[in-house]
């Protein structure tokens, strides 16, 4: 039976490439868990407990739920610029 790849590589023009950052390319998780570890210590909450709660959630959620006294867009705000100004790793 025949292939039915092409003999060479094949060129596709676009003008962008999505790229999912769910873990499949490129994992976050460090960068995630050391912004919550940050934010935690700041905010007088337990680092273990903050990043038990955390995933599977939207951050905004978890301020909401871990600090129910702070303004959570002004507080996710600070998580997001921590997390993507993260380059350890």
């Amino acid at each position: 039976m025949a292939s039915s790849l092409p003999p060479s590589p094949v060129t596709i023009l676009c003008k962008g490439i999505l790229f999912d950052m769910d873990g499949v390319l490129i994992s976050s998780l460090g960068s995630v868990e050391r912004s919550w570890t940050r934010w935690a210590e700041m905010r007088g909450i337990d680092p273990a407990y903050a990043l038990s709660i955390i995933h599977g959630r939207r951050s905004i959620e978890s301020v909401a739920f871990l600090r129910p006294d702070l303004d959570a867009e002004t507080e996710n705000g600070s998580l997001e610029r921590w997390r993507f100004d993260d380059k350890e790793g």
